[in-house]
């Protein structure tokens, strides 16, 4: 698979499609209202946006043509729904899914963040899991559709970021390369060549701000479908 060239709206339209396909299945595909509002999140989004109902749709019909996106029209209804569909275009695992998915809806973001923020999605044994899924990311398809980002001045990992459209950004304020010196003099190491770190105090809070983004995620779906279930009776 080359990595396709996307727009920052398809990019977010696409990581909703997948994440909410794992999340609540019992309401995918999704209609365009759904998408909308999954797009325009308040948790586990970064940035969080405010895309308008022909935005999406605009995205969504960009999506179709590069076929990663399906309409679906269903006997007895008038509400079309959508679904992606990256697997005719190539062969997804599930954990490169999920680690596609919330770098699409999150950005750049280090392996363990990547570890707690696709808990729902996927659950990675270890640290090591992560970066192994991360490397066939980069290696397994005709294009990398992953990068590593340089170390960040004053953090132990670094990052990575998918490289599937305008959303990518090549360069980060404060960011040292590898084997550059930090502040203090001492030089520092690509972490993730050189090892995975043990759980720190920082993971152990992101994986609380983790659950607490997985119950406002859940809250918003729970939303959508009263109001659903309340139209039927208007």
């Amino acid at each position: 698979m080359e990595a396709p060239s996307l727009s920052s709206v398809e990019i977010r339209v696409l990581g909703c499609l997948i994440e909410k396909e794992s999340t609540t299945p019992e309401n995918y595909p999704l209609t365009l209202n759904s998408l909308v509002n999954a797009c325009n999140q308040k948790s586990s989004r970064d940035p969080v946006l405010e895309l308008e109902e022909d935005e999406v749709l605009d995205a969504l019909d960009s999506l179709r043509e590069k076929r990663l996106v399906y309409r679906v029209d269903t006997a007895g209804s008038r509400v079309a729904k959508y679904r992606y569909d990256l697997d005719s275009v190539d062969q997804f695992n599930l954990p490169q899914k999920a680690l596609l998915c919330v770098l699409c809806l999150r950005g750049p973001q280090t392996p363990g963040e990547l570890r707690t923020r696709t808990e729902r999605l996927h659950s990675f044994a270890n640290p090591n899991a992560v970066l192994e899924a991360l490397k066939t990311l980069q290696e397994d398809f005709e294009e990398p559709l992953v990068t590593q980002l340089p170390r960040q001045a004053g953090r132990k990992e670094a990052r990575f970021a998918h490289l599937l459209g305008d959303q990518q950004q090549t360069s980060y304020p404060n960011e040292v390369e590898a084997g550059e010196t930090d502040n203090d003099g001492t030089a520092s190491t690509n972490h993730e060549l050189q090892g995975v770190a043990q759980p720190s105090l920082r993971e152990q809070l992101l994986i609380q701000q983790s659950q607490i983004d997985a119950l406002n995620s859940r809250l918003n779906d729970l939303s959508e479908e009263f109001a659903r279930f309340r139209a039927q009776f208007d």
